[in-house]
């Protein structure tokens, strides 16, 4: 969406930086508030079951909402460099941005589909439809914020 609305490399990467930082705060403020929240609630369940003298807790789930958050946000951050790398190596198109993030989704979904147990073929397809509908997107977006609003940075 920014190489469609923005005519600089230099304006690209100071907002496509800037949306990382601002994303990967949010990302990990949500997941430490839900992450908190579920750790409290399960503590008050424990309180209760203990009270009654039962036991349906799992004495094995460690709550650790800021090194979850963290791990969120700083993975979010570096997900989203990813499409900003071609432009700071010289890409003028969002194709080669579209590229660095399939390859990127394609490992990623290797390495859950392997793990998970998941039907590779099904996952990569699922996951480069986001990818690439996340980019018609915000590239649509860019073309408006151009031609309608003037948008030329």
């Amino acid at each position: 969406g920014f190489l469609a609305a923005f005519e600089s490399a230099s304006a690209v990467l100071i907002a496509g930086f800037t949306v990382a930082v601002a994303g990967s705060i949010s990302m990990a403020a949500g997941v430490f508030a839900a992450s908190s929240s579920e750790a409290e609630v399960r503590g008050l369940e424990e309180g209760k079951e203990e009270a009654l003298g039962v036991s349906g807790h799992n004495p094995k789930i460690k709550d650790r909402p800021l090194i979850s958050g963290l791990v969120v946000g700083l993975t979010y951050f570096f997900g989203a460099l990813v499409p900003i790398l071609p432009v700071v190596w010289g890409a003028k198109s969002a194709v080669f941005s579209w590229l660095a993030g399939a390859g990127v989704i394609i490992m990623v979904s290797l390495v859950l589909a392997f793990i998970s147990g998941m039907e590779i073929k099904k996952r990569i397809a699922m996951n480069l439809t986001i990818l690439t509908v996340a980019v018609v997107v915000t590239y649509g977006m860019g073309v408006i914020a151009r031609s309608v609003f003037g948008v030329a940075i």
